[in-house]
């Protein structure tokens, strides 16, 4: 009996011990996705923050010079 159980049991295993993998894969790699987001979020206020000091800095000249 054992003898014919013994392989389903392994490859239940085997199967549960790959999904387990997988799903640590999984919130590894959206993990890394949520840090690649807030990076670029960052990136994205810095470079509005300085459009908009590029822009004040320069606002006084154009005022000036019409």
């Amino acid at each position: 009996m054992a003898r014919f159980a013994l392989p389903h049991v392994l490859a239940d295993l085997s199967y549960r011990i790959g999904h387990d993998d997988a799903v640590r894969n999984a919130r590894v790699e959206l993990e890394l996705a949520e840090q690649r987001i807030d990076a670029a979020e960052d990136l994205i206020r810095r470079v509005e923050a300085h459009a908009v000091a590029a822009t004040a800095r320069s606002a006084p000249r154009a005022a000036v010079a019409a």
